[in-house]
């Protein structure tokens, strides 16, 4: 019965299977079927949110020249991706500076890009991103290995139209840090920058104020297990505004914490649209520092779910 089907009605069947499984593998499953099903599954209006894992060994194995073979034949069949707008690729760690150079080539749509425990990643690719997709506002690196001279020329490209960012942070990222703290991403809304469970002697230098006169539309900002040292903003950095706009902060660690009262409220310092704040670890605030935070927005109020204890050291809230 599927060889007297109309192409287009496979489309709309294989539409419901994307949307309950995704894109890959179930289109390339079905894709082989027959020709007709092969047509269909081609069709780009299926393939516009992508998820591609390590498909030819296990992650980190070596490929063999005719596996890398492979790829690059593969590659050269996106032109169903023509209407892509996320795209994400996992656990590569060769092969990637082409991938990104085939999405850069194929799809001007493309509007997220997420890059989990890849390598390899050149700042020729990132560039060519930046340059060929306009539309490119969604950006996470975390756990992958890319050099910061790569993300900072990302940033001073894009920055401007960039609305999500999430990194993973390491003593490398310092120049990320300070491109940020810069104002290369003014119409920030999300920004998450997380390190490895494991404990880390990291320290990330970040002043509160810096970020907030470069990112006056942040939304979210989430340092996760990142042992934050707020530094001191120079004499001549402008009056800090605060976030505004920020509904989540996390702070939550499972290392050593520096934040204090006087800290949280200068970042909270201004924030009437705050709804979640996620403390746990930062043993140095305390449950009179929570109730003088000048938060008045609606719903927040009394903090729920909350967790104080000389054992514990933590507090969660949200509304």
């Amino acid at each position: 019965w599927g060889e007297h089907l109309p192409v287009e009605i496979l489309v709309r069947i294989f539409q419901a299977l994307v949307a309950a499984e995704g894109a890959v593998p179930t289109l390339c499953r079905v894709a082989r079927v027959c020709r007709l099903w092969y047509g269909a599954a081609s069709s780009p209006a299926l393939w516009q949110r992508v998820s591609v894992g390590f498909c030819w060994g296990g992650p980190g194995e070596k490929q063999a020249p005719q596996t890398e073979k492979r790829i690059r034949t593969h590659g050269g069949s996106l032109g169903r991706f023509s209407l892509l707008r996320d795209f994400a690729l996992c656990h590569w760690r060769s092969q990637v500076p082409f991938v990104l150079q085939a999405l850069a080539e194929s799809c001007p749509l493309l509007a997220a890009l997420k890059l989990s425990h890849c390598s390899s990643v050149s700042p020729e690719s990132l560039s060519a991103l930046a340059g060929r997709c306009p539309q490119l506002e969604s950006l996470n690196l975390q756990n992958s290995q890319v050099d910061s001279a790569a993300v900072v020329s990302f940033l001073e490209a894009a920055g401007s139209r960039l609305r999500q960012l999430w990194l993973t942070y390491s003593s490398r990222m310092n120049a990320v840090v300070t491109a940020l703290s810069s104002g290369c991403c003014p119409g920030l809304h999300l920004l998450e920058v997380n390190t490895e469970i494991k404990q880390s002697s990291q320290h990330l230098l970040l002043s509160a104020e810096q970020l907030q006169a470069a990112c006056p539309q942040l939304q979210v900002l989430r340092l996760l297990n990142v042992i934050w040292s707020p530094k001191p903003s120079p004499r001549s950095a402008p009056t800090s505004l605060g976030f505004p706009q920020l509904e989540e902060l996390c702070l939550a660690t499972t290392s050593y914490s520096f934040v204090t009262d006087s800290i949280l409220q200068k970042i909270l310092q201004a924030s009437p649209r705050l709804r979640v704040l996620d403390l746990r670890g930062c043993c140095r605030v305390t449950p009179k520092g929570l109730q003088e935070l000048s938060c008045p927005g609606e719903p927040w109020g009394p903090i729920s779910g909350e967790h104080w204890g000389p054992r514990s050291g933590r507090c969660v809230g949200s509304s």
